[in-house]
């Protein structure tokens, strides 16, 4: 079994890369998304326009690894 950190690192590297397929596969199927900026009602949905937020991939994954005790 696949514990939720190393789902939560995965879709979060997946997502990052750009890899909707894998990030997408890591949602359960009736996932919505809500942000200031998007809404989606589909698991690919919230990555529609990722391209433009990768510039800040390292910053972001880089603090998701700190949560989750990796340095």
């Amino acid at each position: 079994m696949t514990s939720a950190r190393d789902t939560v690192l995965t879709y979060h590297e997946a997502r990052f890369k750009g890899d909707v397929v894998t990030a997408a596969s890591l949602t359960a199927e009736d996932f919505t998304f809500r942000s200031p900026f998007i809404m989606s009602t589909s698991r690919e949905g919230h990555l529609d326009g990722i391209d433009g937020l990768l510039g800040g991939r390292g910053l972001i994954l880089g603090g998701v690894r700190r949560q989750l005790g990796d340095r």
